[in-house]
């Protein structure tokens, strides 16, 4: 079922979105240029608009595409990237997908993250404050259901 854009200005965001939702099934096989040798993870042809890096990494039987954001620690506006980035979601979504907050991590850092489940595919966006690297990094992952 294709997501709809319900927000004015999101029908970009949510074409890309859509795509990338579409692609989850065949496992990103048509974003993946390439491969490196020491972690297996991708390097993606797609990269969603000003996201520091994207890339498709195989997880436990399917693959997850990933970007992230990169902020100063605790910048404001690694926190404003994450809710316009979860209201963004949302508005794609509609009432296509079960939204849920995700489940607090043992992490000394801050740590958000909210989870949507379509029929076969979940959207994660999180937010993490990593002390020892200095960021603020916000990161949405797209991931088929595992098979």
């Amino acid at each position: 079922m294709p997501i709809t854009a319900v927000a004015a200005g999101a029908a970009g965001f949510c074409a890309d979105i859509n795509h990338l939702v579409d692609l989850a099934g065949a496992d990103f096989a048509d974003i993946v240029a390439g491969s490196d040798s020491d972690t297996g993870n991708l390097p993606a042809t797609l990269k969603l608009n000003d996201a520091s890096d994207c890339k498709v990494s195989p997880i436990s039987g399917a693959s997850t595409y990933n970007c992230v954001w990169e902020f100063p620690l605790q910048a404001p506006a690694a926190y404003q990237k994450f809710e316009d980035l979860d209201r963004r979601i949302q508005a794609c979504f509609g009432s296509l997908a079960i939204g849920e907050k995700d489940q607090a991590v043992n992490h000394p850092d801050f740590y958000d993250a909210r989870r949507y489940q379509l029929e076969a595919t979940r959207v994660t966006v999180s937010v993490k404050d990593k002390s020892t690297l200095e960021h603020t990094l916000v990161n949405l992952w797209i991931r088929a259901a595992v098979r």
